[in-house]
């Protein structure tokens, strides 16, 4: 039997919040976590919902849960009693998660040993998390390999370009980039996500992008432009479309971490319900 209640099932998460600390971003690094983060930025659950969310046993979902609601990132917004046992609700504390600049710096050095270990640790969310949203998505048949880069059919648009600039050329590229990103967005949302044909319905997409200096590549001469070009996706290894069975989420091996600090997951850029992306601040396209 149900009876009383507590706590505040109408308190929206915050827009933004900052992990601001090495311990929080390893936390939060793991695949498992990820998931119970996405699920709670969409509605309040139970771990028991949870479970049932994540297709998952409620008695593995414990122990992460109640990291995370140490660490504040989840918090409980309402309790009952329910056949004497006192059920609690999590949601998120803020749609959106960023790494402050502390500690991908590593302190006023900028060499200390936590500093490298959250770049390492940051770089693996991102990527790693992207590499395994490409995957479920190509086994699921979202994404048709065949079709190369024709996105309009179900293809994979994916590459690295390389262009000379000035950091000032690199800032200009990157936030003119953003802003195109947002605007368009913005005017399809308000189309309602159609195609011109009108028979499509809108898919949840993801966009993945860094801009970065590098060294030249080998064989490259600096001034000439030969460091310049593009690797598609037709260069890169292909993607299977089937493999075998997929590991159990938060069963993924994730390098030399110490026990219980496993590593992927991190910053949520726009993390809005609905929203997918992981990444330092907000994600802009590739361009």
């Amino acid at each position: 039997m149900a009876g009383g209640s507590a706590g505040a099932p109408g308190l929206e998460p915050e827009d933004v919040r900052v992990v601001s600390d090495v311990d929080t971003l390893r936390l939060l690094a793991h695949p498992l976590r990820l998931r119970i983060i996405e699920a709670l930025r969409t509605e309040p659950l139970t771990v028991k919902g949870l479970a049932a969310v994540l297709e998952t046993s409620q008695t593995k979902l414990y122990y992460h849960v109640n990291l995370l609601a140490e660490r504040g990132l989840i918090r409980v917004v309402e309790t009952r009693q329910v056949s004497g046992i006192t059920e609690k609700r999590y949601r998120v504390a803020a749609y959106r998660l960023t790494v402050g600049r502390d500690v991908l710096h590593g302190g006023d050095d900028g060499g200390d040993a936590d500093g490298s270990d959250a770049l390492d640790v940051f770089l693996s969310v991102v990527l790693d998390e992207s590499k395994s949203e490409i995957r479920k998505s190509a086994r699921a048949g979202l994404i048709d390999l065949s079709r190369g880069e024709d996105l309009a059919r179900g293809g994979l648009a994916l590459g690295r370009k390389w262009m000379r600039l000035t950091p000032a050329q690199a800032h200009e590229v990157w936030t003119r980039t953003m802003g195109l990103a947002e605007e368009l967005a913005e005017a399809f949302a308000h189309e309602g996500g159609k195609a011109e044909s009108g028979d499509a319905e809108p898919r949840l997409y993801e966009m993945l992008a860094g801009l970065n200096p590098i060294l030249p590549p080998a064989g490259a001469e600096p001034g000439t432009g030969g460091e310049r070009g593009t690797v598609p996706l037709a260069a890169s290894p292909s993607i299977p479309p089937a493999a075998e069975p997929p590991v159990p989420p938060g069963d993924e091996p994730l390098g030399d971490v110490p026990p219980g600090d496993d590593l992927p997951v991190v910053p949520v850029a726009d993390g809005r319900p609905g929203s997918n992306r992981v990444g330092r601040g907000d994600t802009p396209p590739d361009p």
